[in-house]
């Protein structure tokens, strides 16, 4: 009785190849999917890429605009303090030589370079790395007030402080219109 009952019955042929084709059609659509999932990931990387070396393009010129802008202030400190203006000249090559690696390095290789600096020299690093974000921050105020065109209520047109009386400073006599 027992053989009976345990005994699992042949499967029909018809049903066998049906339940293979559905497999073999997922799998199919399974491996499509994984391929254009693929092709995104591709697309995207790609495209993150050419992101990232069009900003590491425009990070080597405002680099190189710090460059230009600390060695014209060596020109200017040269007369009243030439050991200051030698270190800001030295400061302004090392700006510039970091602008060129940023232009014909890869960022990965950029940043491996940076790290391997930063782990030699963590104390210039640092300092380094001050300074340009002070030089960076006022470079971007000073373009964006520029290119804004900002006013600044507390000087009146001539770039003079208001007396904080209304009206128009006259060029001639510095006295004030009503």
């Amino acid at each position: 009785m027992s053989d009976r009952y345990s005994a699992v019955p042949p499967a029909a042929p018809e049903v066998s190849s049906r339940t293979e084709s559905r497999r073999d059609g997922s799998s199919a659509a399974a491996d499509q999917v994984q391929r254009q999932g693929k092709q995104v990931a591709d697309e995207a990387k790609a495209r993150a890429e050419e992101i990232t070396n069009e900003q590491m393009k425009i990070g080597a010129e405002h680099v190189k605009q710090i460059a230009n802008a600390v060695r014209a202030a060596a020109e200017e400190l040269n007369d009243s303090s030439p050991l200051l203006a030698h270190y800001a000249r030295s400061m302004s090559s090392a700006f510039c030589g970091i602008s060129e690696k940023m232009r014909s390095e890869s960022p990965r290789q950029v940043l491996k370079n940076a790290s391997d600096y930063a782990s030699r020299e963590p104390v210039a690093f640092f300092g380094a790395a001050v300074v340009a974000g002070f030089a960076l921050s006022r470079f971007l105020k000073s373009s964006s007030e520029s290119s804004s065109g900002s006013f600044d209520p507390r000087r009146d047109r001539l770039g003079d402080r208001t007396t904080g009386m209304t009206g128009t400073r006259t060029p001639a006599t510095g006295s004030q219109e009503m």
